[in-house]
């Protein structure tokens, strides 16, 4: 039997333990890219950006090359393949050539999925 949390708006439905676990931020999104290969993508928390940054050294103060290397980082799964988190530029280079234009575009699309899921808490919390 499901634990019950309680609930203090009226008329609302009891929330158990199971459907509580659903309502948490999505770990991971799964995304097709223009070529049909499934892409799983996963939202990177501050420690994975503070390491991408020291990663990709000098390249770190190039914006566009940063978002290139956020999107391409964000990649776990191309397919049955997966990818750990790149320690230096040269494996953010070789994630972006795995994924290319399609799969960042892709890729990209899975990770603004991560902002539409929270961004009107995100919102309030700035106001």
């Amino acid at each position: 039997m499901d634990s019950v949390v309680e609930n203090t708006e009226a008329n609302a439905a009891p929330i158990t333990a199971a459907t509580h676990v659903t309502q948490h931020p999505k770990e991971k999104i799964l995304v097709t890219d223009a070529r049909g290969r499934v892409i799983a993508v996963r939202k990177l928390n501050a420690l994975q950006v503070y390491r991408l940054t020291k990663a990709m050294g000098a390249s770190a103060s190039n914006p566009r090359a940063m978002d290139l290397a956020v999107i391409a980082s964000s990649v776990s799964r191309i397919d049955t393949l997966d990818f750990a988190f790149p320690a230096r530029e040269s494996d953010v280079e070789f994630l972006i050539q795995k994924l290319d234009f399609e799969g960042l575009e892709a890729a990209g699309k899975g990770l603004q999925q991560f902002t539409e899921d929270t961004g009107d808490g995100v919102e309030a919390a700035k106001n």
